[in-house]
């Protein structure tokens, strides 16, 4: 049997190795933990910053952007369509910061919240993480066609 992809991205750029929900927050929203092993054979540690690679700030956001797709995707179907990926775009990045760099050979853990839905347009908390280690964090709106 054959594995449903986790978002509809091609594997080149498809930035999730796993997904699952997480138990909700204080408040009861939705949540999701994504991973990604960060192969050091993907072709942008090759060119970015040579010899002292790092995933590229504006990936980890997509990472995220990926996983908060897959937890509206998941939060929002029928369990006829639980875990089908959906069409959604990123509509906005809202104060993402950067922390730390994420590098080859490391595990991303990608944990995302749904913080509220207006109609077509959600928006989401991403936490990025190495180990203990902050990465990354910011808020994220997704948007899908009405």
């Amino acid at each position: 049997m054959q594995q449903q992809p986790l978002t509809p991205h091609g594997p080149g750029f498809s930035f999730m190795d796993t997904a699952e929900l997480a138990a909700p927050d204080t408040g009861g929203r939705p949540r999701a933990v994504a991973t990604l092993h960060l192969d050091p054979a993907r072709p942008f540690f090759a060119d970015h910053f040579p010899g002292r690679p790092l995933m590229p700030g504006v990936l980890m956001i997509e990472a995220a952007a990926q996983a908060a797709g897959w937890l509206w995707a998941v939060a929002a179907a029928s369990p006829a369509a639980a875990g089908a990926p959906r069409e959604l775009h990123l509509a906005a990045v809202q104060a993402f910061r950067f922390h730390s760099p994420a590098l080859p050979g490391e595990t991303l853990r990608i944990e995302v919240t749904l913080d509220k839905e207006l109609g077509p347009r959600a928006q989401f908390t991403a936490t990025l993480r190495v180990g203990d280690r902050l990465v990354a964090e910011g808020s994220i709106a997704l948007s899908r066609p009405e």
